[in-house]
């Protein structure tokens, strides 16, 4: 954790950064364990760390979304929640419209320090607790297209976050 002390900025990047380091040396320790099975790993990895929530936040977002007036306001205030509980060791960009919404991630914690740790392809285990708040989303019933076209953990210069409110089952704004 001291070699990336740096990321520690506030209180949320500083849980962000022990999350992280914990993921590390877990994998590291596991591994030979496992014959180097990745995938193995992985999977035991996956369990604690998000698919046990998964559960709670989905019902939670199916109660909020049932009593949300305005579905694409709610949506897109949590991308801005979502920043929020990132903390500041995340560079994130929003870019908003009346029925569009992308928050751009240039900078994951948890990318970094996978990255610089050799093993970035723990990155998607982060990226999977970022869908889970937007899983319940159905755009037919609520109104509301969430998209994620792009990740770091995918290669590209950042994770994309896009919302697009639809009128008639039609996405606004195709061409951003």
């Amino acid at each position: 954790m001291e070699r990336h002390a740096a990321l520690a900025v506030d209180d949320r990047a500083s849980t962000h950064l022990q999350i992280a380091c914990l993921v590390q040396g877990t994998y590291q320790t596991l591994l030979p364990w496992f014959k180097n099975d990745h995938e193995k790993v992985m999977e035991i990895i996956r369990k604690p760390v998000g698919e046990s929530s998964a559960a709670a936040v989905g019902v939670a977002q199916r109660i909020a979304l049932l009593l949300s007036f305005d579905k694409f306001r709610l949506v897109s205030k949590g991308l801005k929640h979502m920043e929020a509980d990132f903390g500041k060791a995340f560079v994130v960009e929003h870019y908003e419209k009346p029925d569009f919404h992308r928050a751009r991630v240039r900078r994951c914690l948890y990318h970094s320090v996978f990255t610089a740790e050799g093993n970035p392809q723990l990155t998607p285990i982060f990226c999977a607790l970022d869908s889970m708040w937007f899983d319940q989303l159905k755009p037919q019933k609520h109104g509301v297209e969430f998209r994620r076209p792009t990740t770091l953990a995918g290669g590209n210069a950042a994770c994309d976050f896009v919302l697009r409110k639809l009128r008639g089952g039609i996405a606004q704004h195709k061409n951003r």
